[in-house]
C-alpha cells in the first residue's frame, strides 16, 4: 500500500511539473512524420502599404502606413491564423500625448513626462478611433517634441506630438512583412538608424495656425426680456386694423431700449435695430395712408410684405434670431445599447445636445426641421480628455418653434 501511495504521488508531481514548465522549443511535424523546431522570427521588412496598428487586429487604430523596406525588430508574435508582429522601428515613430501630462525642460525640443504610465496615441484624440499604443510612458521619461495640435492653447490644454522613446512598439500584420534572415546585418542597420535625443534647441513645427480670440460685447441684464416685450408690442400692433403712427412710434422706442441694453454689434442689438427701422417705416406709411385709393392700399400691403420678407432674410443670418437660446437643424443619433440622443447642427457643426425633461416635446417629430428653442442649460461644454470624449452643452427645452423644414439637416 505504501509503495502504491508513493507511486501516485510521483505521478502527480510529474504532471504538475509538465503543466507549469515552459516548452523548451516549438516543434512542427513534417511530411515524414518527424518534427522540426519552429524558427523564431526576429527581423522583418515592411512591404508596400504595410499598416502599423495600435493592437494586433485589422480593426486596430491606424498609426502609420509604412514605406516598403522599412526595417522592423520583432519583439513578439501573436498566435492565431493571422498572426501580428509587435515591432520596434528603426529610426523611431511619432505619437500623440496630452499636454496635461508633460512639462517643458530647458531645451525647448525636449519634454519630461509628469504622469505615470501615460498613454501614447495614434492621433490627437482619446476617442475609440485612437486606441492607445502597447507601451506606456513612465514618470520622468524625457521625450522629443515633434509638434503641437494648437500652439495658441496652453500646453496643458493641447495635444502634443512626440517621438516615441527608443524601444516603443506597434503592431503589423505578419502577412504584410518579409522576413529578414541576415540577422547580423539587420541588427547593424537598426543600430545605425536609431534616433538620438537632440542636445540643442530645435524649433518644433506648428500643425495649425493660432485661433484669433473673439471678444463678445457686453449684454446688460434684461436685454432679452426687453426684446420679448418689444416683440409682443409689435405683434399686437400688426393685429390692430387702425394702428396709428403713435402706436408704431411707441413700438420703435421699445426696440431702441433693447439696443441700449444689448451693447453695440451684438445679435440682439442688430435685430432690435432692424425692427426699429421697420416700425419707423410703418409709422410713415400710416401718416401717408389717410386718403389712399384702393390701389395705394394694395401698394402699402405689398411694401409691408416686402419688409417682412427682408426682416426674415436678415434675421436668418444670426444663429439665434435674438430671442432663442439656440437655433439649428435637429438630428437624432442612435447608438447600440444606448437611448437616442438629439443634437442641433448649425453651419456644418454639432452645437448642442437637446433633451425635453418634462416630456412636453417629442423630439423625433422635429428631426429634419430647423428650430429655435429656449430653455435651461443643464450641462456646460466639456472638452475632450484622456478619460472621456467631448461633451456638448445640454439644453432642457421649455419652448420650441419650427423655423423651416424640407431639409434633412444643417
Amino acid at each position: 500500500m505504501k509503495t502504491f501511495s508513493r507511486s501516485v504521488q510521483g505521478l502527480l508531481a510529474a504532471s504538475a511539473l509538465l503543466l507549469v514548465s515552459p516548452a523548451v522549443s516549438q516543434e512542427t511535424p513534417d511530411s515524414s512524420g518527424t518534427t522540426t523546431p519552429k524558427k523564431t522570427i526576429n527581423w522583418v521588412e515592411a512591404n508596400a502599404g504595410t499598416k502599423a496598428r495600435s493592437f494586433p487586429d485589422r480593426a486596430g487604430s491606424l498609426v502609420a502606413e509604412l514605406e516598403a523596406g522599412q526595417l522592423l525588430k520583432v519583439v513578439e508574435t501573436s498566435s492565431g491564423t493571422r498572426p501580428f508582429h509587435r515591432v520596434q522601428v528603426a529610426g523611431g515613430f511619432m505619437a500623440w500625448v496630452h499636454g496635461k501630462y508633460v512639462t517643458p525642460t530647458r531645451n525647448p525640443a525636449v519634454l519630461t513626462v509628469s504622469g505615470d504610465r501615460l498613454n501614447m496615441r495614434p492621433t490627437a484624440s482619446s476617442g475609440p478611433d485612437s486606441m492607445a499604443l502597447p507601451d506606456r510612458l513612465m514618470l520622468g521619461t524625457q521625450v522629443e517634441l515633434a509638434g503641437r495640435q494648437d500652439a495658441s492653447l496652453p500646453l496643458d490644454k493641447d495635444w502634443v506630438q512626440i517621438w516615441a522613446p527608443p524601444g516603443s512598439t506597434y503592431w503589423v500584420e505578419g502577412s504584410e512583412t518579409t522576413v529578414r534572415t541576415d540577422e547580423a546585418l539587420a541588427a547593424t542597420e537598426f543600430a545605425t538608424a536609431a534616433r538620438v535625443m537632440p542636445k540643442i534647441a530645435s524649433k518644433p513645427k506648428v500643425t495649425s495656425k493660432p485661433k484669433p480670440q473673439v471678444v463678445t460685447p457686453p449684454v446688460k441684464p434684461g436685454a432679452r426680456r426687453a426684446l420679448t416685450e418689444a416683440d409682443a408690442l409689435y405683434e399686437a400692433a400688426v393685429k390692430m386694423t387702425d394702428a396709428d403712427s403713435a402706436t408704431w412710434t411707441a413700438v420703435q422706442r421699445a426696440y431702441q431700449k433693447v439696443q441700449s441694453l444689448s451693447g453695440a454689434s451684438t445679435p440682439l442689438a442688430q435685430v432690435a435695430s432692424r425692427q426699429a427701422e421697420r416700425c419707423a417705416l410703418r409709422a410713415q406709411l400710416v401718416d401717408l395712408g389717410g386718403d389712399m385709393t384702393e390701389r395705394d392700399e394694395v401698394r402699402r400691403q405689398r411694401i409691408a410684405q416686402l419688409l417682412d420678407e427682408q426682416r426674415l432674410r436678415e434675421m436668418a443670418r444670426t444663429p439665434d434670431w435674438g430671442r432663442f437660446d439656440g437655433r439649428g437643424w435637429v438630428e437624432a443619433v442612435d447608438s447600440a445599447g444606448e437611448p437616442t440622443h438629439w443634437y442641433i447642427w448649425w453651419a456644418g457643426k454639432r452645437r448642442v445636445e437637446l433633451v425635453s425633461g418634462d416630456g412636453r416635446y417629442d423630439l423625433n417629430s422635429y428631426v429634419g426641421y430647423q428650430v429655435g428653442m429656449a430653455g435651461a442649460m443643464r450641462r456646460e461644454y466639456s472638452p475632450p480628455t484622456l478619460e472621456q470624449d467631448e461633451l456638448l452643452p445640454l439644453l432642457d427645452i421649455r419652448r420650441l418653434e419650427v423655423i423651416a423644414g424640407g431639409r434633412k439637416r444643417r
